[in-house]
């Protein structure tokens, strides 16, 4: 299951495009963004990078 955190994250990716772009508008680190997207697409069951 996916926290607010990681939905809000996901969102931002979306909105924004790129992981990089989502992680400077959040002020986080891209590192810590493709963890999360990581865990969405775990918990999704889908592949959102190739």
């Amino acid at each position: 299951m996916l926290n607010l955190v990681e939905l809000e994250q996901f969102v931002s990716f979306a909105d924004n495009g790129t992981l990089s772009k989502a992680a400077e508008v959040m002020h986080i680190s891209q590192p810590t963004i493709t963890r999360t997207m990581r865990h969405v697409e775990k918990a999704f069951g889908v592949v959102l990078f190739e």
